[in-house]
């Protein structure tokens, strides 16, 4: 869920941006020496998240926890949002476009009516 939304968000130091960026510590190199070398490395360089990645970071959790349950009910696993999501806080792009609008939104925008 996280790769969706980053992407159509476009995050790009969330949950799989920071990974690809470089900032792992969850993938290690295959062979022992460079697996060796890869851990002085990170001993001695500490990676703190930017206050940029540390956004990204909480918008990519805060809209996963939003496309979730809004998965389960567009797909009959639930019958109604939670009530801690709003139809205001659901992106246009999950959509395509905003419920009752017969245009399509662009990415990062949101709904402004009240429609599941």
């Amino acid at each position: 869920m996280h790769f969706l939304v980053e992407a159509e968000a476009g995050i790009r130091l969330g949950v799989y941006g920071r990974p690809a960026a470089g900032d792992n510590g969850l993938f290690w190199p295959a062979d022992p020496a460079e697996r060796a070398k890869a851990a002085r490395r990170r001993k001695s360089k500490p990676v703190k998240p930017s206050p940029r990645a540390q956004a990204d970071m909480a918008r990519s959790e805060h809209l996963a926890g939003i496309a979730v349950p809004v998965w389960e009910v567009r797909r009959g696993h639930a019958q109604e949002l939670p009530a801690y999501v709003t139809a205001a806080e659901i992106p246009a792009w999950s959509t395509g476009s905003c419920p009752g609008s017969t245009t399509t939104s662009t990415a990062g925008t949101r709904c402004r009516s009240g429609v599941r």
